[in-house]
């Protein structure tokens, strides 16, 4: 996947996933890539420095792509990251995830993008 594609749904509960089905942005989907930023690491670090740092690559790329600073938007940001099995095999990006969330903090379905939305 790339910047810009949206995704119907993700299995939020899977520790692994192997593909992501993009949908049009127009269709009704849950996330949308907004960066897919590469480790600079030489090699495979623990999870808890792999989560910081993919943390840290998302949040410094979402107003960029929103057009809003993380703290001022109504969006949240999550990421998949390489497994270390993956990692061996030179999957070294990080995929950023934006999506919102409705008054019960549930994940909703959208029918735009979030490119310069302001939101």
């Amino acid at each position: 996947v790339g910047v810009g594609d949206c995704i119907e749904t993700i299995d939020v509960e899977a520790t692994q996933i192997s593909s992501l089905e993009t949908v049009a942005c127009t269709e009704p989907h849950q996330f949308e890539v907004y960066a897919v930023p590469r480790y600079d690491l030489a090699a495979y670090a623990d999870d808890q420095v792999m989560f910081e740092i993919a943390d840290q690559m998302c949040y410094d790329r979402f107003a960029g792509y929103v057009g809003v600073a993380f703290e001022e938007s109504t969006l949240w940001y999550d990421y998949l990251i390489p497994t270390e099995e993956s990692w061996n095999q030179d999957d070294r990006s990080v995929t950023c995830l934006l999506f919102a969330l409705d008054a019960g903090n549930n994940i909703f379905p959208v029918s735009s993008s979030f490119r310069n939305s302001g939101r």
